[in-house]
């Protein structure tokens, strides 16, 4: 997977960990369905946003209610998503006219 071998170049283990559930969060709000860069649009990071808005912190003690994402977790999910589209243009593997973040009319990475 791309987006692991990305993850993996100069983190360590506990950054790479946190991106990894983050990432699963992304899969599970597009349905574990193939995307490309192209498919990343401001419209799709606003709909993720809502999704993240929605969902629950994981609890490992299953007698508490569990917690809504805080806005600085939803921020780091945006944050794991720009990273690996920056990574993605600066190895030429996508436009820099399809970024989506950042700029007027584009996603901004403080909550929506």
């Amino acid at each position: 997977m791309f987006a692991k071998q990305l993850l993996q170049v100069g983190g360590n283990y506990d950054a790479f960990r946190s991106d990894t559930t983050r990432l699963k969060r992304f899969n599970e709000f597009i349905k574990n369905e193939k995307i490309t860069f192209e498919d990343i649009t401001v419209d799709l990071l606003q709909r993720y946003t809502v999704f993240l808005k929605v969902s629950k912190k994981f609890q490992y003690d299953k007698t508490k209610q569990p917690k809504p994402l805080s806005e600085r977790s939803i921020t780091n999910h945006l944050m794991i998503i720009r990273t690996i589209f920056n990574r993605a243009i600066n190895a030429k593997l996508v436009s820099k006219d399809l970024y989506p973040f950042g700029g007027k009319g584009k996603a901004a990475l403080v909550a929506l």
